[in-house]
């Protein structure tokens, strides 16, 4: 009531990712809280960060985070971890290193991929890739190595979302442009209880590895392919007819 909000549940609908906050009602938290200055800030900018739907807006928020927490910027080579992550092409190009034809002209590398990037985006990608040291030429011919990135930073993490979003449309477009015989779209629809679902996460990422040593083992590669993994509840956990309302110091919340 004294932030002035009309409804009495809109908090709970925001912490619940049901509602996002505007500029004008951040500044009504930061005042109802008693907040100061760098207080009202952090907050700000952690909106921002998880609000934001573009990769480099996201980033800016984190490096503001970073400040106010006192916390050393991003190093070059942290920045240029955001960057592989950032451009979905990044990936695809590393791999493309690995087949036997490989041609490092970035105007080659731009014609190959699809949908088509600009030769300046392959050049810049093979910058990357270099400075990563996840790519090598060794007397004129290129070849990956065997370095991996870490993906557990949560600012890194927040690049590596962008990056299955963008795959995921790719896979989407897929359905029209790729034909049926070089893709392999499809869907299950399953029911399951808490603990056969992160039995199936486990049947999922043990599948992944052995889809990478397949492929490892593959003498001749051709092409470059990506392969997607979904799995997300359509459902809810259904609530109680009995479930009561428990009232707290902090406010309400659900309870059984």
């Amino acid at each position: 009531k004294e932030a002035g909000f009309t409804s009495p549940n809109f908090l709970k609908l925001v912490m619940d990712g049901k509602r996002d906050v505007s500029g004008d009602t951040i500044g009504r938290i930061v005042k109802v809280f008693k907040w100061n200055k760098t207080q009202g800030e952090f907050f700000y900018q952690l909106v921002q960060m998880n609000q934001s739907k573009h990769f480099l807006q996201k980033q800016m928020a984190a490096d503001s985070i970073l400040k106010i927490r006192g916390i050393e910027p991003l190093t070059a080579l942290q920045r240029e971890k955001l960057n592989y992550y950032a451009k979905w092409y990044h990936i695809p190009i590393r791999e493309m290193v690995g087949l036997q034809d490989f041609d490092p002209d970035p105007q080659v590398i731009a014609s190959r991929m699809w949908p088509a990037i600009s030769a300046d985006e392959a050049k810049k990608a093979l910058e990357v890739l270099l400075h990563l040291d996840l790519i090598e030429e060794v007397d004129g011919k290129w070849r990956q190595k065997d370095s991996h990135l870490s993906t557990g930073d949560n600012f890194v993490s927040i690049a590596v979302v962008q990056f299955h979003k963008k795959m995921m449309e790719l896979a989407s477009s897929a359905l029209d442009r790729v034909l049926r015989d070089e893709r392999e779209i499809s869907s299950s629809t399953v029911t399951l209880s808490k603990e056969r679902a992160q039995q199936l996460k486990k049947l999922i990422a043990d599948f992944r590895q052995n889809l990478l040593k397949f492929s490892e083992e593959d003498p001749c590669p051709e092409e470059v392919y990506q392969i997607n993994f979904q799995m997300f509840p359509l459902t809810k956990k259904k609530i109680q007819k009995d479930q009561k309302i428990l009232k707290t110091s902090e406010g309400t919340k659900d309870g059984i």
